[in-house]
């Protein structure tokens, strides 16, 4: 017991208890990717020099050796290195189609390939170029197209200089200059002999030619540097030699290289024009495959032909890439058909709205909704043209299901619409009662766009046709997607609805008679406005309609006629508003607008017996005043016809008036 005593103790003493701390925060584990999920690397990146060197010793281009020099550092250590030169030597002695000629003295075997196979840009527009260069004297590169030829061939050109002036002092320094080694390597010349240097005329770059004729002055002043500046250009004369030399053969290489790529093309062009008939393909298309092109062009550089293992080992790709080929293209001409069949049915509909045969006619996008014009529309007769297709749609067969199909449309929105006006279901067995949509209590506006066309400017709401052709439009700058028609989109007009059964009452007509619209109309304007704070105005059933927005519930009187007639001061000129607040750069509606003779009605309108509140001569104002009137004195925000008249006679009577009171007044001073 002692014994545990004592190493409990000692326990305690060493470990002493420790003040209450935060744990630790906890640290965020991060598990090692699995060794399987790691990317694996190229094989041929670990390849020793030895393999490495017999996979390019079979190939048949320094071209091939160059690329893969380039593909990382290790590869381009181990082809620059002293030891592995043989390889790019074997690859230049096998070449095809020849064997390329020995590289001159400073050349090394990476820097000849190089020299040989890089691309570069034209010296004329700066485009880059891939095929060798057209001259390897002058290194100088340029593209297929004309005028860039045709600007260097030029003997009027500023790069190069053609049949320089040779003095004997030129020749200290003549022979160090680079030249064209072939007389047709920049043009073809039709009856000339091409020719080779040194047998070809001189073509020196004129900067080059500039430089050296700037060196020989400058070391001709002193004899000791001119001596050296001597032997300097022999010394260069000599390797420049030897140089231009190796470019004549370099050139001829060339020309049997281009030859044989030419073969070598029309041959695997053949090819895949056979393989293209074999397999059922179009040769366009395969040509254009991304796969065909990656195997064709290496072949058409390495001057080897395509065979027949070589599209196997590709096939599923190229057959994958030629169905989505064909695809694109079903998908395309489909299109292409669907928007000249819904150009030319759009064509249709306006001809329809032109003669007015099927009316009322719904908006163009449900137009294309009636079935047989979506059928057509969507699957158009095959192989037809646009006369074909336009014939088609004139014909009996489809114009008499179309009038079949748009009565059916009508019937349907019309049950809809009557719905919104509160006639569930609505079915009279008399054929002498009007449908709710088509009386005239039957008003709508569009609760998706509150707009309306020029047409239902004045009524400010729509009617059976109008909701039928209505097409939802958005203010100046801003774009609302167009959908075919939906009942649900209207709402019932109650202003409007409220107002035209008020004058039916008073009236005494049934809004369900058919004769209750010419009824109206045969009223004329006898239907006064009760509403209007100011003034007595009266108006047609027609304004009636677009009247009753002013109001929250207008009440109307029927005037006799005679009683209209004396409240009437000026007769109602029909549509003058709408012609004067038409587009404001219309030059006519300007001139109407500008024009001074536009009365108030409010102000001068009175019922007879009852106290004149009108002034004994009018105001007269131009329309733009009188907008500006109606607005501060009678909270009139739109002007209809029923607001205000125009008096040519008053004014001239007030410009006499006033014209009178100012003699008068220059007669009394």
């Amino acid at each position: 017991m002692s014994s545990v005593s004592e190493n409990s103790n000692q326990t305690v003493n060493e470990f002493p208890k420790q003040s209450p701390q935060r744990p630790l925060a906890k640290k965020l584990r991060v598990a090692r990717a699995h060794a399987a999920s790691e990317p694996r690397q190229c094989g041929f990146l670990r390849l020793p020099v030895e393999l490495l060197a017999e996979v390019l010793l079979s190939t048949s281009s320094p071209r091939d050796v160059l690329a893969v020099a380039r593909c990382s550092k290790y590869h381009c250590n181990t082809l620059m290195s002293p030891s592995n030169q043989f390889i790019w030597k074997h690859t230049r002695q096998y070449c095809k189609p020849a064997p390329l000629p020995d590289p001159p003295k400073k050349f090394t075997e990476a820097s000849y390939a190089a020299f040989l196979f890089d691309a570069g840009v034209c010296e004329a527009c700066g485009t880059v170029v891939k095929e060798m260069m057209d001259s390897f004297g002058l290194r100088l590169r340029l593209c297929k197209k004309p005028d860039c030829r045709n600007k260097y061939s030029s003997p009027t050109n500023n790069v190069l200089l053609y049949h320089p002036r040779v003095l004997e002092s030129h020749q200290t320094f003549i022979e160090t200059l680079p030249t064209l080694e072939y007389s047709q390597a920049l043009s073809w010349t039709i009856g000339t002999i091409p020719k080779y240097y040194p047998e070809s005329p001189p073509v020196y770059r004129s900067s080059q030619w500039v430089k050296a004729l700037q060196d020989y002055l400058e070391a001709s002043q002193v004899p000791d540097t001119f001596q050296k500046f001597v032997e300097e250009c022999s010394k260069k004369a000599e390797w420049n030699l030897d140089f231009l030399k190796f470019c004549v053969d370099l050139h001829k290489w060339k020309i049997l290289y281009q030859e044989a790529y030419e073969k070598i093309k029309i041959s695997n062009i053949q090819f895949a024009t056979q393989l293209a008939l074999k397999e059922g393909y179009t040769v366009h298309d395969l040509l254009n495959t991304p796969t065909y092109i990656a195997l064709l062009k290496p072949r058409h550089r390495s001057l080897e032909q395509v065979t027949s293992k070589d599209y196997e080992k590709h096939k599923a790709t190229i057959n994958a890439e030629l169905a989505k080929v064909k695809e694109a293209r079903r998908r395309r001409e489909y299109e292409n058909t669907y928007r000249q069949s819904r150009e030319l049915i759009e064509k249709h509909y306006n001809r329809l709205r032109a003669g007015k045969q099927e009316l009322p006619l719904p908006s163009l996008e449900t137009f294309r909704e009636i079935p047989i014009m979506r059928q057509l529309q969507t699957f158009p007769p095959a192989g037809s043209s646009e006369a074909d297709f336009d014939k088609e749609l004139k014909s009996n067969h489809v114009a008499s299901k179309l009038k079949t199909q748009l009565n059916e449309w009508r019937e349907k929105a019309k049950n809809e619409l009557g719905r919104t006006l509160g006639y569930e279901d609505w079915k009279s067995p008399s054929n002498t009662k009007l449908h709710p949509a088509d009386r005239v209590t039957a008003r709508w506006v569009c609760k998706r766009c509150h707009r309306v066309s020029m047409r239902y400017k004045e009524d400010e709401c729509l009617d059976f046709p109008g909701v039928c052709i209505h097409q939802c439009s958005a203010p100046m700058g801003k774009k609302i997607d167009q959908i075919p028609f939906k009942a649900g989109r209207f709402i019932k007009d109650e202003k409007a609805v409220t107002a035209m059964t008020k004058v039916l009452e008073a009236r005494g007509i049934s809004d369900d008679d058919p004769l209750s619209l010419n009824a109206l109309e045969d009223l004329g304007f006898r239907i006064l406005c009760k509403s209007c704070d100011r003034g007595n105005i009266v108006m047609n059933a027609n304004s009636v309609v677009g009247h009753s927005h002013r109001h929250d519930n207008m009440e109307v009187v029927l005037l006799e006629e005679e009683e209209a007639k004396a409240t009437l001061t000026h007769p109602i000129d029909k549509g003058l508003a709408l012609k004067l607040l038409g587009p404001e750069n219309a030059k006519a509606s300007q001139l109407l607008r500008a024009r001074k003779g536009y009365g108030c009605r409010h102000c001068v309108q009175v019922v007879p017996n009852e106290p004149s509140k009108k002034p004994k001569t009018p105001v007269m104002f131009i329309f733009d005043g009188l907008k500006s009137h109606l607005r501060e004195k009678h909270k009139v925000e739109t002007v209809r016809d029923e607001d205000f008249f125009y008096s040519e006679e008053l004014q001239k009577a007030k410009e006499e008036s006033e014209a009178k009171k100012t003699k008068a007044r220059t007669l009394e001073v």
